[in-house]
């Protein structure tokens, strides 16, 4: 095989790997991509200047600092699947540009807009709405959204979910959110409290003074020194007010 190449390149012809394309130049200038296969190239005209990589390409990142709507900052792992066809860009010129650059500069382009996209999209809802998975699906087609709109005229297309597979087989996945260390055990306490004060409202008023007495005492060595005050206050509250509120 490889005498066979090299006897084509004695008369123009040039071997272009499957998944990829050759960018041709004439007299130093852009001309066209093509291939794969053998590609006939005038001896001393035209010059195959790079291999250019059609199949799936495929770039994993860590984005900080991510804000939320309600201003909670989250570190998400992005999965980006894409292709790039020279010749799917809206002008030449752009091509020759493009066609020259490594593949990490094309990844570089793409992980900046996708990153743009992801931190819109992750704007949209409530940290307590991400941290349940909720609308997890929602933030990758609106990153594919994003990448459609954005890198499309530079021939870059992130991969779209099949009907068959729509989650496996699209070309953004969050692998990983990851919230503030001290967020869910904030949460978690939160709602514990929450629910105490419901519960409480359905009982008479001695009961409520004996649950929020038992409810300190048991809060001695896991609560923050925050819910103390809270409830030394309550159980201070004159019963007369109490009874009025309720």
């Amino acid at each position: 095989m490889q005498v066979l190449i090299f006897l084509a390149r004695l008369i123009g012809f040039h071997f272009v790997p499957e998944n990829h394309k050759a960018a041709v130049t004439r007299l130093g200038m852009y001309n066209r991509a093509c291939g794969p296969g053998f590609v006939w190239v005038a001896p001393l005209v035209e010059k195959v200047e790079n291999h250019v990589k059609l199949g799936v390409h495929l770039t994993t990142f860590t984005v900080k600092q991510v804000f939320s709507s309600d201003g909670i900052p989250f570190d998400v792992e992005l999965t980006v699947r894409y292709i790039f066809d020279p010749d799917s860009t809206s002008s030449r010129p752009i091509a020759a540009q493009l066609v020259r650059q490594p593949d990490h500069i094309l990844e570089s382009i793409v992980r900046d807009y996708a990153e743009k996209s992801l931190r819109r999209a992750v704007a949209q809802y409530s940290a307590e709405n991400i941290c349940n998975g909720g609308p997890i699906t929602d933030i990758e087609q609106r990153v594919i959204q994003g990448l459609q709109t954005q890198v499309r005229h530079l021939g870059l297309a992130p991969m779209a979910g099949s009907e068959v597979a729509p989650v496996a087989s699209s070309g953004v996945m969050i692998k990983e959110i990851t919230p503030p260390n001290d967020f869910l055990e904030t949460i978690l306490t939160a709602k514990r409290h929450e629910l105490i004060l419901r519960v409480l409202t359905a009982y008479q008023e001695a009961d409520v003074d004996q649950a929020l007495l038992a409810e300190w005492v048991r809060s001695f060595k896991d609560a923050p020194p925050g819910v103390f005050s809270s409830l030394t206050e309550l159980l201070r509250f004159p019963k007369t007010a109490r009874s009025d509120e309720e």
